[in-house]
């Protein structure tokens, strides 16, 4: 499960900022959407991010993919920092300067905080950390030496894994923790091995639901699971998508089957509405998590959706028992997520350009002295916390 997310001087975030799945202590709150840690630490399960367009809001997203892909780069892939190209803060005395991303998340029951620095060049530092009964250890640290132009590693007592073969030449673009998984001998407690396949197994921003990727997404679920048909024609029965009777994968495509008092007809997932693609696609991202831990994370989760089914959605996933500790992070303009006990307060976070252009993330559980009957959505609307566009008078003319 996630702990928290935290970037610095990526895309629109110039200033680090910081979203937590750290559920605070209030008793007004649902406990049931609460996993427990330990005494000390209580994760909940989704957050939602809301605010207006072009405030910011994918940013967390896009941060999350450029972090995975520069861990998951093959040793083949020449430039594994490829997607840090020009997605520095893009103003003032930060604009070249290297990125931050780190991610806290437990892994086999141990918090777990990994963070890099790197511009589109060269890596300045990796940390790998781990609380082992109860203290947070080293378990390695990589930093760029400008003075001798070198990368050094140093590991904590606590290391288990490949240490000689995977400083041996590494690259200044490459990550240590992908070298040191990658080149493993399979020893028992291997750290690097286990963070890896978080980021491979775990780590999950999920496709939009419109293009091939959501197709092949669908067709491998339906393949893996044939009897997972029927429950996605439930779950868009309850989503008021009434006329679809089966879903299956035919020739290798995803077919959904309609149905009318009298007729059929079965249409492939390229000549469905989008609206269809998006449902099927989150309701088999919903089975795969409750079926092994998934951090899902849904870019614009309600587009083309009806702001009532959005809700809905999101409630499904909240409701549901979930057994393996999922998380669900939305990111959405739609204001139907706040909803009056929809999700949790601490849960809700908003994004908002500030006077220099950057984004600031803050929670609606920073507002003190709301009551539980608060209309959240409402007075969102009318302004009472921020986050909202600012539009102005405009014509065409000829």
């Amino acid at each position: 499960m996630l702990i928290d997310i935290s970037v610095k001087n990526f895309r629109s975030v110039k200033d680090r900022q910081t979203l937590t799945f750290e559920a605070i202590k209030d008793s007004r709150l649902d406990s049931s959407r609460v996993a427990e840690i330990d005494e000390k630490l209580k994760l909940i399960k989704t957050i939602a991010i809301v605010g207006p367009n072009g405030a910011g809001k994918s940013t967390i997203v896009r941060a999350l993919e450029a972090l995975k892909s520069i861990v998951m780069a093959s040793e083949e892939e020449e430039n594994p920092l490829k997607s840090l190209i020009g997605n520095s803060y893009a103003y003032g005395e930060t604009k070249g300067q290297p990125s931050e991303i780190s991610v806290s998340f437990i892994e086999n029951g141990k918090p777990t905080y990994y963070t890099m620095v790197a511009d589109m060049h060269k890596i300045y530092l990796e940390s790998l950390y781990q609380k082992v009964d109860g203290i947070k250890r080293k378990m390695f640290v990589r930093t760029y030496i400008p003075e001798t132009e070198k990368t050094k590693v140093s590991f904590g007592a606590s290391y288990v894994g490949q240490k000689r073969k995977a400083t041996h030449k590494l690259a200044q673009n490459r990550s240590f923790l992908a070298q040191a998984a990658l080149r493993s001998e399979n020893a028992e407690g291997d750290v690097p091995k286990a963070v890896y396949s978080w980021f491979k197994n775990v780590l999950d921003v999920k496709p939009v639901g419109f293009a091939t990727g959501s197709e092949n997404f669908l067709a491998e679920m339906l393949t893996q699971h044939p009897d997972w048909g029927k429950k996605i024609v439930d779950f868009l029965w309850a989503c008021d998508i009434t006329d679809v009777k089966a879903v299956a994968v035919q020739g290798g495509h995803p077919i959904f089957v309609h149905t009318n008092v009298s007729q059929k007809y079965g249409a492939f997932f390229s000549g469905e509405s989008l609206s269809l693609r998006r449902l099927s696609t989150i309701a088999a991202s919903y089975f795969e998590a409750f079926t092994t831990e998934k951090i899902m994370i849904f870019d614009d989760f309600g587009m083309m959706l009806h702001p009532n089914v959005v809700a809905h959605a999101a409630k499904l996933f909240e409701d549901a028992d979930n057994v393996k500790n999922s998380q669900l992070i939305i990111v959405d303009c739609n204001p139907s997520l706040l909803k009056n006990n929809l999700l949790r307060r601490d849960g809700i976070y908003f994004a908002e350009k500030q006077s220099d252009n950057s984004t600031h993330y803050y929670s609606l559980s920073d507002f003190k002295g709301s009551s539980a009957k608060q209309n959240v959505q409402m007075d969102y609307l009318n302004g009472a916390f921020g986050a909202l566009p600012l539009v102005s008078d405009f014509r065409f003319e000829k």
